[in-house]
């Protein structure tokens, strides 16, 4: 199996910690789960199940579970390669730390980090989310924000600690040196923003709520009603709007505006679009408007999860112990997913250093990268492989940064752009573009042609990784499928991104994240208690795709690497599947409840009172998250409550729960966000302000960590940006390098490198092959 021989000690703690030790349990590594004797907060999280809970029942398969004192951290680490550490709510206080020899990596996974004025604080989802600027973009824009599903920030957390580990190992293999690796919930969801600081820094806009909506540009897009049920619309383009309205036979509309005005504020389009989806079937409304290469999906429960054809066809369930589970985040060819338990330990991979190398070298120096993805998944996962030192070379398609003239009036409405202006090169200008462009190298090919795409064949025998999501069809239409790239290079890594995968009955389906995110069961758990499904403000399975899809690549190179004969392999991560995959305690915990439960806002099954409560000035808000007693009764002291409000157990307090939101509500009223925070924190009580992007970027602990760096581009001027979440003590990981210009690196890529000559380079340039500015 791909991470047979490694072995891991995973310490119990949060819920990240324990993602990041199922990942290598399924890939095959040997995994311990040393259980302390305070117990595992995984079995307070989810429905009482066999001898733990359904929470623990998903993420610990796979793994060998012991309990102190029967077991000896020491002993165990001794004869480990990886050690996990995690903690949530509470800071990490590291237990193995001075243990094992010099080629341990030590996997440190906690809210705030280990330094920084915060690092003491305590953390939940909710506060995640919170301070990192994600929750004010999800709810109505006259109430309370909304955070997502519960635990996405520990899925993202625990994915780059993952990540992190490999690159550890990458660079062990080398040195024979370990290391350890820092990842922060809070930096790894800062990280994890699409539009949200660019629109800022760029175009001075400041991203809020927009109701049940994805919160970006384009209409129809968000979640609508149908007859018996509800979907979720992407149109982000008036090519897209229009053919909305054409298909739904609202193409009257155009005639007195464009689709791109009606798209303004879409109240026309909705006044028209939702009485027709109302009067149809979920299934008739995908059906007609897939057909019209619109991207739309069902928005389905847990339990429709099981019964939908589709994932039926992928073979995505196996069960265990008598419940269903999801398959992998992502598939590796050859590589299986593993959920049984091994039968013993197996020896450890003890560090054998090829070369010596100083701790400057990036982990993965020498891979060559060939990115051909756009819009967000797949540009991020191949520029977090930049970071870790790989050479990714974009292939760009003449038109990918748009036309060469960008009307001002477009760029203004886009805020993308410096200053909102086009300036005389718009195509490298755009804010969003470079900033999935940094780190990387640009070369520019029209793979419409048969001289393109001999190009691309030639860039793939010299590859390392291919890494593409267009839809299923593409690459075979490119004449560049799986067997002809393998043909190729025999050793290459295909990466292949499609939204619903290569098979099945929705694989040539259109799909966005934030269509996505209906499909794969995440909107049916967002919203407010009690009321219809919500969209989210964040097309949230773009980032988690995008993060597994990295840490896949890494895996399929590691077994390369220990292959005689170096096969490359193809990875395929469809979306829906990572998205569901990061749902798989939920999906088990309606298994158990014989029902789907309902949205619960920002409300906690555990901790109470929960919530998102008003503070001084307009849209200010305070997230409260009180943990124990102890919180309990300090917040009592603080405000005022009365002794018997004081007294209240926990069970009371969530049956009394709409009262004490009141109080609360009063309490945080006339305080300031950061001030409330700052005290709250200060009495054990997890809390946070909603950050706008203007506030993560001012805020003092990511300034005292030096997250956010200033990075000057040619065009676009200086602005800042974040560097990796994920942190290594010995080797270097790359902080922001400016994004190239179009096709600057053309000339050093192929002729440089013996693609072509310059001869036949002129002869590409003059045929608008390669080009270094959009041809219209």
């Amino acid at each position: 199996m791909s991470l047979a021989g490694v072995r891991v000690v995973e310490v119990a703690g949060s819920v990240a910690g324990a993602w990041a030790g199922k990942l290598f349990s399924g890939l095959g590594a040997d995994v311990t789960k040393l259980v302390p004797a305070s117990g595992d907060l995984l079995h307070e999280l989810g429905s009482p199940w066999r001898d733990g809970s359904t929470m623990s029942a998903y993420l610990d398969t796979a793994k060998r579970v012991v309990r102190e004192p029967g077991a000896d951290l020491a002993e165990l680490v001794a004869s480990a390669d990886v050690v996990i550490e995690s903690s949530a709510p509470d800071p990490l206080r590291r237990r193995a730390e001075g243990m094992g020899g010099s080629g341990l990596i030590q996997v440190l996974i906690s809210p705030f980090g280990l330094s920084g004025p915060h690092a003491t604080y305590r953390s939940t989802s909710l506060t995640d989310e919170a301070w990192s600027g994600h929750a004010l973009l999800s709810g109505h824009p006259d109430r309370e924000p909304l955070a997502g599903p519960g635990h996405q920030s520990d899925y993202a957390a625990g994915t780059l600690g993952f990540i992190g580990a490999m690159a550890a190992l990458f660079d062990r293999r080398r040195t024979g040196l370990g290391q350890s690796v820092e990842v922060s919930s809070i930096e790894a969801m800062v990280a994890l923003h699409q539009f949200t600081f660019v629109k800022y820094t760029h175009g001075g806009q400041v991203l809020r709520r927009l109701g049940n909506r994805y919160a970006g540009p384009g209409h129809p897009i968000g979640g609508y009603e149908c007859a018996d049920g509800w979907v979720s619309i992407s149109a982000p383009t008036a090519a897209m709007a229009r053919a909305v309205l054409h298909a739904t036979g609202n193409a009257d509309l155009l005639e007195g505006a464009t689709a791109a005005e009606l798209m303004v504020d879409g109240i026309e389009i909705d006044a028209r679009v939702r009485p027709w989806m109302r009067e149809r079937t979920v299934d008739d409304v995908v059906r007609i408007l897939q057909a019209a290469r619109v991207p739309i999906a069902p928005n389905l429960t847990m339990l429709q999860l099981l019964e939908d054809e589709h994932f039926a066809a992928r073979d995505l369930w196996s069960d265990v112990d008598g419940l269903r589970h999801p398959g992998p985040p992502f598939r590796i060819g050859r590589q299986p997913w593993r959920l049984e338990s091994p039968d013993a330990p197996v020896a450890s991979a003890a560090p054998s250093p090829v070369e010596e190398a100083p701790s400057d070298v990036p982990p993965l120096s020498g891979v060559r990268v060939l990115d051909l993805t756009k819009v967000w998944a797949g540009p991020l996962a191949a520029r977090t492989l930049a970071e870790l030192g790989a050479d990714v070379v974009m292939v760009e398609a003449p038109m990918a940064r748009g036309p060469k003239n960008m009307p001002a009036a477009l760029a203004r409405s886009m805020a993308l752009f410096p200053d909102n202006e086009p300036g005389e090169r718009p195509w490298n200008r755009n804010g969003f573009q470079n900033e999935y462009a940094r780190n990387k190298r640009s070369v520019t090919l029209d793979l419409t042609g048969d001289a393109g795409r001999r190009v691309l064949e030639q860039l793939v025998t010299k590859a390392d990784v291919l890494m593409e999501n267009y839809s299923a069809r593409v690459m075979p239409g490119f004449g560049l499928d799986e067997h002809r790239l393998g043909q190729l290079n025999p050793s290459l890594v295909y990466v292949t991104m499609p939204g619903y995968g290569r098979t099945g009955p929705c694989r040539d389906w259109l799909a966005y994240g934030n269509v996505i995110d209906g499909h794969g069961g995440m909107t049916s758990l967002t919203g407010y208690a009690g009321e219809r499904p919500w969209k989210s403000g964040v097309a949230w399975p773009d980032a988690v795709a995008g993060l597994h899809a990295a840490a896949a690549t890494l895996v399929a190179l590691w077994t390369r690497g220990d292959d005689p004969g170096r096969r490359g392999d193809t990875i395929e991560v469809a979306q829906v599947e990572t998205v569901i995959a990061t749902l798989g305690h939920e999906l088990l915990e309606a298994q158990v409840r014989g029902e789907d439960r309902a949205p619960r806002g920002n409300r906690h099954p555990l901790h109470a009172p929960q919530g998102v409560y008003p503070a001084s000035g307009h849209d200010r808000w305070v997230a409260v998250s009180v943990l124990d007693d102890a919180g309990w009764r300090a917040l009592c002291d603080l405000a005022g409550f009365g002794a018997d409000v004081r007294a209240l157990s926990v069970d009371e307090r969530r049956s009394r729960h709409d009262e004490l939101d009141g109080l609360l509500g009063a309490f945080c009223a006339t305080g300031e966000p950061g001030d409330l925070t700052a005290i709250l924190q200060g009495r054990g009580v997890a809390a946070a302000p909603l950050l706008d992007a203007p506030g993560v970027l001012d805020d003092p602990h990511l300034k005292a960590r030096e997250f956010f760096v200033a990075v000057h581009h040619p065009d676009a001027g200086t602005h800042l940006c974040n560097r990796s979440p994920v942190r290594l003590s010995r080797t270097s990981v790359l902080g922001p390098v400016r994004a190239p210009l179009l096709g600057e690196h053309s000339k050093e890529v192929l002729v440089g490198e013996g693609i072509v000559t310059t001869t036949q380079l002129d002869e590409l340039v003059r045929a608008a092959v390669v080009v270094t500015a959009p041809p219209k």
